[in-house]
């Protein structure tokens, strides 16, 4: 009996222990072992020849408030051509994002689609983290953001970036300019889809190619679903409808992968080219889909268009 008694006033010192290390892992190792294989990530992305946008790390933790750190935190600039480069990264930082992506996809715009670089001078924040992203988006624009990735002020000619998500949202907002810049009243649905095209992307055969992505997932949920809208409602859509609605990132991605289709049919310089010269007539851009694709039928090239993106595959 006594021995049954001594046996089982182990119990509760075992459970409390477990108790223990289990809040030990969950309060100290668990997030350096998180950090850790991000970094390890990270350095391997930065070797990566593409770029890409989706990070669902920093999504996560995307409301962390700021600390004291990130307020007395140093914002290093430099100046390239007609872009005033700033962030919380070394000036050293800030010059390798320069070159390898700034530099890289603004050369290709201007030399695939003849495209004239804007002429105002244009101010970049690049922003290390989603904390100091949040906390300098409020500090200098009164802006809570919406999303964790970044955006394009075009009152002030400004692109603000959390390049802990990746630098395709940064060659994606740096379309915007580059587009409103020689598009007057560039259509909605074209302007995010053809940003959106190169979230991800290479240079393949010294052009600027965008690549599947994630978007691809949704759009092709949806062809299953018979839920995504005609090219025609997609393109009537206004700034408001576009941006408000909740299937707001459905048209991002079906916007995209018209653009990407016009891409791998060899038609979007065509496309763009013709652009240039239609908008005036053409509010929406339809037409000159229409004219480009040389479409009789549009229920018959929607169908065509709905196999060729389900045959897409990406590997994340």
């Amino acid at each position: 009996m006594y021995k049954l008694k001594l046996k089982y006033s182990y119990i509760p010192m075992i459970i409390s222990g477990t108790i223990i290390l289990v809040v030990l892992w969950l309060m100290i190792i668990e997030p350096f072992y998180k950090e850790y294989n991000h970094d390890k990530k990270e350095s391997i992305y930065l070797k990566k020849d593409f770029i890409d946008t989706k990070n669902i790390r920093d999504s996560e933790n995307f409301n962390v408030k700021h600390s004291d750190t990130i307020e007395n935190s140093i914002v290093s600039e430099i100046k390239r051509g007609t872009f005033l480069i700033k962030g919380d990264l070394s000036e050293s930082e800030l010059d390798i994002w320069w070159k390898k992506t700034i530099k890289w996809s603004t050369t290709m715009l201007e030399k695939q689609f003849n495209l004239n670089p804007p002429q105002k001078k244009m101010v970049i924040w690049i922003f290390k983290n989603s904390q100091s992203y949040r906390f300098y988006s409020k500090k200098l624009f009164d802006i809570d953001p919406e999303t964790p990735y970044g955006y394009f002020l075009p009152s002030q000619n400004t692109i603000v970036i959390n390049v802990n998500t990746g630098g395709g949202t940064l060659v994606h907002e740096l379309v915007h300019p580059y587009l409103e810049a020689n598009f007057k009243n560039i259509p909605v649905w074209i302007n995010e889809g053809i940003a959106s095209l190169y979230e991800q992307c290479s240079e393949i055969d010294g052009e600027m190619k965008g690549l599947t992505n994630w978007r691809l997932l949704e759009l092709q949920e949806a062809i299953f679903k018979n839920s995504i809208p005609s090219f025609k409602e997609l393109s009537d859509l206004t700034k408001e409808s576009f941006y408000n609605s909740n299937k707001s990132s459905l048209y991002y991605a079906q916007s995209r992968y018209l653009f990407y289709y016009l891409q791998e049919k060899n038609l979007l310089k065509s496309f763009i080219l013709e652009l240039k010269n239609s908008l005036e007539t053409d509010l929406t851009g339809y037409k000159t889909v229409e004219k480009i694709l040389d479409i009789d039928d549009w229920s018959s090239f929607e169908k065509d268009w709905k196999k060729f993106v389900l045959n897409l595959r990406f590997d994340n």
